[in-house]
């Protein structure tokens, strides 16, 4: 290890934890409001039409799948970055790209169709800004991942 790193190393390590942290809050509060919007859909189309209506599972799974897999990542990054190890930085990088890509997804099929109850659309403005202010962490732990792998490059060759 060098003897005197670069200060800004330490700087973005900071940033990209902190960056995690309010990531998983925001896929927690999204996964949260998913299921209580899909339980509600659910309610709320038997207690109109009496009939049961079964969730679009996919879609529910998509909702509830992502941020898991954001927030139990998060700690896999988090720990790796504070032991610094090797290649964390691709990891970084991959996970985050991928959970932008699946709330993109997710938004394109909830933002796609009109809301079928009273509830859906009182909460979509929180949904949907759960998953932009996740969206917008991992970006931001994206440009840091990358800012730190280019110093560690100029600092261990």
């Amino acid at each position: 290890m060098a003897q005197n790193p670069d200060p800004r190393f330490n700087y973005f390590r900071y940033i990209t934890i902190v960056s995690y942290f309010f990531s998983s809050v925001a896929a927690v509060v999204f996964m949260t409001l998913a299921i209580i919007r899909s339980t509600f859909e659910a309610a709320y189309v038997y207690d109109v039409s009496g009939s049961f209506e079964v969730p679009n599972i996919v879609l529910l799974a998509l909702e509830v799948g992502t941020p898991i897999f954001s927030v139990m990542f998060d700690a896999v990054v988090i720990l790796g970055i504070q032991l610094m190890l090797n290649r964390i930085y691709v990891m970084n990088v991959v996970k985050s790209v991928l959970v932008i890509v699946l709330l993109g997804i997710i938004f394109g099929s909830v933002l796609g169709h009109k809301p079928a109850n009273p509830f859906d659309a009182a909460t979509e403005l929180p949904f949907v800004g759960s998953g932009v202010v996740a969206m917008v962490f991992n970006a931001v732990a994206i440009v840091t991942s990358l800012g730190m792998r280019s110093i560690e490059r100029k600092m261990y060759g």
